[in-house]
């Protein structure tokens, strides 16, 4: 048995702003009662205000693109929408291209091309 996971929530200080965010790379969101929520592939990426707060509890959260490029290509994006790039596009020793960025609410995100590993089940954060 493969482990999956179906949904993500991230801790968020103004759901407004982080909602914005996420929207400005390209994902639309359900607003609910403190939360908002993007549905992705078969998955669910939560935004929730209160409880376990990236000060509290910081979370990283591993983003695996389908092409070298796609890396830096988001991290420009991220850029753009207001988020923090942590560590900019790089190769890595053993082939993979990977950086990092901070959303709005510090959660921190790697973004990585990693040929060795399997394609099934990446969420993507760009839009085509």
């Amino acid at each position: 048995m493969r482990p999956r996971f179906g949904v993500v929530s991230l801790g968020v200080a103004d759901l407004a702003p982080a909602q914005a965010f996420y929207e400005a790379l390209g994902w639309r969101g359900t607003a609910g009662a403190g939360a908002v929520v993007f549905l992705v592939g078969n998955a669910v990426l939560s935004l929730e205000v209160g409880g376990s707060t990236p000060a509290d509890a910081p979370v990283r959260v591993l983003h695996q693109v389908m092409a070298r490029g796609e890396v830096a290509r988001l991290l420009g994006r991220v850029a753009a929408a207001g988020g923090q790039v942590t560590a900019p596009a790089a190769e890595a020793p053993w082939g993979a291209m990977a950086g990092a960025f901070a959303d709005p609410d510090g959660n921190v995100w790697e973004v990585a091309f990693d040929p060795d590993l399997p394609r099934e089940g990446i969420i993507s954060l760009c839009q085509p």
